[in-house]
């Protein structure tokens, strides 16, 4: 892991301190050494990681970009803002204190180590050890929780249920292996349960759900290298969230097996419609495994074809599909992509489940299967992760921008629509559904975030926007304010990613070739979309007029 810059080595000296406090994080980016380890949940550790993000922050700000390159002064601002967003989220917004995150971490701590396809005797030993400091993590986080807030208390609860789930899915897989973990589950599931009835008795004492509030959430949007304006924001999402549903209703009128009238339709009559044709598309499911199997394997196919036709040649590990293990089904009913590590090596794997009887067959559908295989595997999920560049720097391995590596996926499956990938009704419901979604999202984000209308009147628009009901819809945005900008981010990304095209076509002209754009954007990697938009333009640039630009 030896660093290739000035950038570089700093990040890499910062990175050797932090993962000695989060070695759940050395796990997702494929660092070996630290998988038997689990964070400390005490407020001295938290305490220790934001001393670190300051000192990270004072160094690259010492640094300065005089005497550095394009491509190292972009890594710098990267992890600079990076390490202010760590701390903004830390001093400002301070969920910390009022969102219990213990079980959340430590299920994510124990899924990659669960999903793990070699070395089965060596993940239960580090399963085994990681759950053995599950109490130990529970016991000490409850000093975090100084400022408790009803809703995220009781997403807590929830996501202490959903670790003792885990835990059993854990005894299972390593029972032939080390028959003790069976014991050391066992301590770890009752610590849990004690840990939800300690949440229980927070919850009189707990208050209101928290807004940021404008300056605030401007302040992350610019962290997040979102150069737009709040209205601007606003105006995409809410023209896009009239734009799909209008879209929606005329690709379920067009479906077969519509009864849906010309008329536009008023909330019940549209999501009645909707459910009804999502029910008949999952009827036209395989009819046994062999068919699945078979389904998958197509679209498979046809999906990295598609790919080629927009980057050339496909420089990206190859995606294996493989039947989801037995202890691990609970966790994966249907079908998961999961990506090699950043730093790691080996192939993308789809897992997918064989259904256990008639219901599950129908979730197999094909209209269900290319739609996965679009956004998971090509040119979606596994080619964005898989990509592999010449020259992607440490600072890039380590600092992703999540919204752009959504929004390709989304910008991914537009461009199947568009290019006929496919053309029936059914197929387009999908795709409608999905992008409409994410606008109403990125729209309700907003509103609520930088406090523009109440929670009831986000998740009423919401509801109204994806036709379901308004329980439901609150049940979401309750959640929003525990990571501001996270709902807005898939959208924009995607938004981001078709203006940089747009932007790329007007400066070449006739010289606009679409592989080269894409291939420019996946060799960047996922920077925010202002850094990104940068590098783009002036790779492109470069390769048509040398170093003139």
């Amino acid at each position: 892991m030896a660093g290739q810059s000035l950038v570089d080595r700093v990040v890499e000296e910062y990175l050797e301190e932090y993962l000695k406090l989060r070695p759940d994080y050395a796990t997702y980016l494929g660092i070996s050494g630290y998988d038997h380890l689990m964070p400390s949940m005490s407020l001295k550790a938290l305490e220790e990681e934001a001393r670190l993000n300051r000192e990270l922050v004072e160094r690259l700000e010492g640094i300065g970009e005089t005497g550095l390159g394009p491509r190292e002064r972009r890594d710098r601002r990267l992890a600079l803002s990076y390490a202010k967003l760590w701390l903004l989220h830390y001093e400002k917004l301070r969920v910390w204190e009022m969102y219990p995150e213990a079980p959340d971490t430590a299920s994510s701590a124990l899924i990659p180590l669960l999903l793990r396809r070699d070395g089965l005797e060596d993940a239960v030993n580090a399963l085994k050890s990681r759950i053995e400091q599950i109490p130990r993590m529970l016991e000490e986080s409850k000093e975090r929780l100084r400022r408790p807030v009803k809703p995220w208390v009781q997403a807590g609860i929830a996501a202490s249920r959903s670790l003792s789930s885990i835990l059993s899915l854990a005894a299972r897989m390593g029972s032939t292996v080390a028959p003790e973990i069976e014991d050391v589950v066992a301590k770890a599931s009752e610590a849990a349960s004690s840990y939800s009835e300690w949440l229980a008795s927070r919850l009189g004492e707990a208050g209101g759900c928290p807004v940021p509030g404008r300056e605030l959430y401007e302040e992350i949007l610019r962290l997040r290298g979102v150069e737009e304006g709040l209205e601007e924001l606003l105006r995409i999402s809410e023209e896009d969230v009239k734009r799909y549903r209008t879209l929606l209703t005329e690709a379920l009128r067009g479906s077969r097996v519509s009864k849906l009238g010309e008329p536009t339709p008023i909330l019940p009559e549209f999501s009645e419609e909707l459910a009804r044709v999502l029910d008949i598309m999952g009827s036209r499911a395989p009819k046994d495994q062999e068919e699945v199997v078979w389904l998958y394997n197509r679209f498979i196919g046809e999906a990295k074809k598609f790919a080629e036709r927009l980057v050339g040649d496909l420089r990206c590990a190859e995606l294996d599909m493989v039947e989801t293990p037995k202890h691990a089904r609970p966790l994966i009913p249907v079908a998961a992509y999961v990506p090699p590590p950043p730093f790691g090596s080996g192939r993308g794997t789809l897992y997918v489940t064989p259904p256990a009887g008639a219901e599950q067959l129908r979730d197999h559908n094909p209209y269900n299967v290319c739609r996965l295989v679009l956004a998971e595997g090509y040119p979606g999920r596994h080619l964005y992760a898989t990509w592999m560049p010449r020259d992607r720097s440490l600072v890039r391995r380590v600092f992703q921008a999540p919204e752009i590596i959504e929004g390709w996926i989304l910008y991914s499956e537009e461009l199947a629509r568009e290019r006929g990938f496919y053309r029936e009704p059914e197929h387009l419901v999908l795709t409608y559904l999905e992008q409409l979604a994410w606008a109403a999202r990125m729209r309700a984000d907003i509103k609520l975030n930088a406090g523009l209308a109440s929670l009831e009147e986000v998740a009423r628009e919401l509801a109204e926007a994806l036709g379901v009901p308004v329980e439901q819809a609150m049940g979401e945005v309750l959640l929003y304010p525990y990571r501001p900008t996270q709902q807005l981010g898939p959208y924009y990304g995607k938004t981001a990613i078709r203006r940089l095209k747009i932007l790329a076509e007007r400066m070449l002209k006739e010289r606009f070739d679409e592989q080269a754009f894409h291939k420019a954007l996946l060799d960047e990697g996922a920077l925010p979309a202002n850094l990104l938009g940068e590098a783009v333009l002036s790779r492109l640039c470069s390769a048509e007029h040398g170093d003139q630009c």
